[in-house]
């Protein structure tokens, strides 16, 4: 059986300077055993969501919910084209509806080390379990744009 990774990608007209929040919820099911997001074989999460800027040639930072690493740990990937954050982490909390929001053009300078220079092509998500081979599980909701 294999397991595979299908990203879901929401292109919008995002006016960043004005609406830098990007906030939402979600409730991990199920995390996939064994999953890192630092590690080119088991690089899964449960829960994902991209802020995509420039589509398929440009930069991404991924939110996670990460299997083993912690809260706050960066990953770059993708010859630095992709930063990965990790906003929840382990089984604390799976199966409860957990909020967040971020400020995307503070996240970007802080992860890109240079101002966001263009406004993103939209937001994509992805729960995938597909390079350990494991089953992985999220909901997703009340996605919003703000100031």
């Amino acid at each position: 059986m294999g397991w595979p990774s299908k990203q879901i990608f929401l292109n919008f007209d995002w006016k960043i300077k004005n609406r830098p929040l990007l906030n939402w919820k979600w409730r991990a099911t199920k995390l996939p055993d064994g999953a890192k997001e630092s590690d080119d074989a088991t690089n899964d999460s449960a829960c994902g969501v991209y802020v995509v800027v420039g589509k398929y040639q440009g930069h991404a930072i991924k939110y996670v919910w990460s299997t083993t690493l912690p809260v706050g740990t960066v990953v770059t990937r993708r010859d630095g084209k992709l930063k990965i954050k990790v906003l929840d982490s382990a089984s604390k909390g799976v199966g409860k509806w957990i909020e967040h929001s971020v400020d995307v053009t503070k996240d970007y300078e802080e992860l890109f080390g240079h101002k966001l220079d263009k406004q993103p092509s939209g937001i994509a998500l992805l729960t995938d379990g597909n390079a350990v081979h494991k089953p992985a599980g999220c909901d997703y909701a009340d996605f919003a744009i703000g100031n």
